[in-house]
């Protein structure tokens, strides 16, 4: 699939109010491996944590084939919103388009909104998982009890709280890019200390269980395996806009396939060898499995990492919410005072903006209190997030472009869309059935 080449003529421009001029567009400055490196920094991410749990849900021979599967299968699809784009922005003379604009043009107006939704529950959901993992960690490590949360565990989800809203004070997204590569840094390093571990004070050590105690394949939780990977593969609403920012944007598809194979083959890496390690005992909160001084190591290097996501996770949130809080305001004064004036020029918006902020985090950390399955709600958030957004509209827009151009339909575009379909409907089943029988256990 070829981004570079030239789509076929249409007669006419429509007005298309979602679209930009390409003089809005910012400098394309990014080389080939600016454009990997932000992307495979997208791809990595809290998922990856989860990874090992993920694999126990499948058996090593599932888990290897989930995440050889998932990867491929969004290389296409991010692939193919690519194409897809390019062909729009050539036909119509603009540049510029978001994932959301061109899924309106294609599909409508309620595809836009599934659109919306699913960032949402991405970004969201990103965010209650990060509240349950912080906490969960503490709260084990202070309470020495894997299997059942303390008090400790409710006494961070609150304090927690005055954190989130207070890093959400940093408007500028730009300020946060720093802390940010720090955090993905930190992670990598993390993980190589958490197999370390594994290897070193399990495998050799004096645990009752050796390690290498697990199973082949598993089918009637392997919903929960292809939700997380789905999940891991988070960087999806990053690739538009690595796209237009780089200087030779033919290169993408050779972006996009090193980006999927590196972050892939580091999935199924720490998947594998996380789940060799500690086999069916896996937690879903992988610090829960480690003990002493690594515990308390591996607990404060995670949870910075994930103090320091947290307000990039909700930054495209709040955003949204102050844009539509802006419009809603700006013309109830028109109607009240007949004034055209912005709202937001005369400083009205600003408690409301601290208000969306305050509503958010308290929003997550009541999820975060009383749905405490980080495994599972992870699983959830890849299973109605990312599966629509990563594998089900990319496809499907692709397919309407081709059919639009009567040309025939591709087998990979309904594959896809079938694959992200299976995804969504067995991950709500699977994931809500696990957290009931959880609370019930």
């Amino acid at each position: 699939m070829s981004v570079a080449t030239e789509g076929p003529t249409q007669s006419g421009n429509e007005n298309l109010p979602l679209l930009h001029s390409s003089e809005e567009v910012e400098t394309r400055s990014a080389t080939f491996m600016d454009a990997f490196l932000a992307l495979l920094k997208s791809f990595i991410g809290a998922g990856l944590l989860a990874l090992p749990f993920a694999f126990s849900k499948a058996g090593m021979a599932g888990g290897l084939i989930v995440s050889v599967l998932v990867p491929i299968m969004c290389n296409w699809a991010t692939k193919s919103l690519v194409y897809s784009k390019h062909k729009i922005e050539t036909n119509h003379a603009v540049a510029g388009l978001t994932f959301q604009d061109i899924t309106k043009m294609i599909l409508g107006d309620w595809a836009y909104y599934v659109v919306v939704f699913s960032l949402f529950c991405c970004q969201l959901g990103a965010c209650v998982a990060y509240h349950i993992f912080v906490a969960r960690s503490i709260d084990g490590l202070v309470e020495g009890d894997i299997k059942h949360m303390g008090s400790w565990y409710t006494f961070m989800v609150i304090m927690l709280c005055p954190i989130f809203i207070g890093l959400l004070q940093i408007k500028n997204i730009k300020r946060l890019v720093p802390f940010a590569t720090a955090a993905n840094f930190l992670i990598i390093f993390t993980l190589v200390f958490i197999v370390c571990y594994g290897f070193i004070d399990v495998c050799h050590g004096t645990d009752a269980k050796p390690c290498g105690n697990v199973q082949e394949l598993r089918l009637d939780t392997i919903a929960i395996t292809l939700g997380i990977s789905t999940f891991a593969m988070e960087g999806v609403f990053v690739v538009l806009p690595v796209y237009d920012s780089m200087h030779d944007p033919r290169q993408i598809v050779r972006v996009l396939d090193l980006t999927f194979a590196v972050a892939g083959t580091l999935c199924a890496t720490f998947g594998m060898l996380g789940y060799f390690v500690w086999g069916q005992a896996t937690a879903s909160v992988i610090t829960l499995n480690m003990h002493h001084g690594s515990a308390v190591f591996t607990t404060v290097c995670i949870s910075c990492v994930l103090l320091l996501s947290y307000p990039i996770q909700m930054f495209p949130v709040t955003q949204y919410l102050d844009s539509a809080v802006r419009v809603i305001a700006t013309k109830v004064t028109e109607r009240i005072t007949g004034s055209s004036a912005d709202v937001a020029e005369v400083g009205t918006l600003r408690p409301w903006q601290r208000a969306i902020r305050v509503f958010s985090v308290m929003l997550t950390g009541m999820v975060a209190f009383f749905f405490p399955h980080f495994g599972s709600v992870l699983s959830l958030i890849g299973a109605v997030g990312y599966s629509i957004a990563g594998f089900a509209m990319p496809a499907m827009i692709y397919d309407r472009l081709l059919t639009a151009e009567n040309k025939k339909r591709g087998i990979a575009a309904i594959l896809v869309t079938s694959f992200g379909v299976f995804v969504l409907v067995s991950g709500l089943i699977v994931n809500i059935k696990a957290i009931i029988d959880d609370d019930a256990s």
